[in-house]
């Protein structure tokens, strides 16, 4: 199960810049979810729509998106 995220994650000890960045093993979830690993815990954002089983948009489907403006 995935923990809500309610606070940002701190830099180590308190260095601000890239240097300061943790590994998260960060990466794009099903069901428009953001994932990621911080401490041993699982984390997850939603950044998109549920409805989206995946954060993906192929170049057939942008085409057809474009076009069905056009109507």
């Amino acid at each position: 199960m995935s923990a809500e995220i309610v606070q940002r994650v701190p830099p180590s000890g308190g260095d601000k810049t890239r240097t300061g960045l943790k590994d998260l093993d960060f990466r794009i979830g099903r069901y428009g979810r953001l994932e990621f690993m911080r401490e041993g815990e699982e984390y997850a954002i939603h950044y998109m729509p549920v409805g989206m089983q995946t954060i993906e948009s192929p170049p057939e489907f942008m085409i057809a998106q474009m076009l069905s403006g056009l109507g």
